[in-house]
């Protein structure tokens, strides 16, 4: 979690309403998505493996 925070706090410095592609939903990316939602973006996320995203679309970030 600190990792999707140093990447989209400190340094993309995301903001509400702004757009987070997040490439690949293993633990670091399903983090990332969990946290660019609670920052108000909206999230496209991507991957190979169909389950991951479904995983995604069941947590519904936003």
């Amino acid at each position: 979690m600190a990792t999707a925070y140093h990447s989209l706090v400190q340094k993309a410095k995301t903001q509400v309403g702004e757009t987070v592609v997040v490439i690949g939903l293993g633990g670091l990316g399903i983090h990332t998505v969990q946290l660019a939602s609670v920052l108000g973006a909206r999230v496209i996320a991507v991957d190979v493996v169909t389950e991951k995203i479904l995983c995604r679309t069941t947590l519904r970030s936003r």
